[in-house]
């Protein structure tokens, strides 16, 4: 990340804090199988710990999580991917077809149980969101369930 994109005094030493301590993690803990979509490739498939700082870790930042209303799954961002000036990854579309938001940064997709905690996405879900996030411009908010003011 270059420096010039830093737009909130303090967060590239915090960042570049944590993002040292990834190297140190241990691989020991427990594994769940996701979907890592990275900006200008195909998604793939990874087990990674759910932790947050395992998480942290793969966003390259803090996360922040939206629901895949229907789909038993979860979109987790870097928060602050946008200000950070990351690159684009995926736009959002609206029902219309229109672009009306865009993932800056790699993002992850995990399964959602019933208690809000993150599992591993079935076979199913996948091919699903594979299939789905292939493309850098994808997905209308309303096949995913989302509304128009979130």
């Amino acid at each position: 990340m270059k420096d010039h994109f830093w737009r909130v005094d303090g967060l590239q030493e915090i960042i570049e804090e944590k993002m040292a301590k990834c190297a140190d993690r241990d691989d020991a803990e427990a594994k769940t199988t996701v979907l890592i979509v990275e900006p200008n490739k195909k998604p793939y498939i990874k087990a990674i710990g759910v932790d947050e700082g395992s998480i942290y870790c793969v966003l390259e930042g803090p996360a922040e999580g939206r629901t895949l209303y229907g789909t038993g799954a979860e979109i987790v961002f870097n928060r602050f991917g946008k200000t950070l000036g990351l690159p684009a990854c995926r736009a959002l579309l609206n029902s219309k077809g229109e672009a009306d938001d865009v993932i800056a940064g790699t993002f992850i997709i995990t399964g959602v149980n019933e208690y809000g905690e993150y599992i591993s996405l079935n076979k199913e879900q996948i091919e699903i969101f594979s299939n789905l996030f292939d493309n850098p411009i994808c997905c209308w908010r309303y096949s995913l369930g989302f509304d128009d003011e979130y």
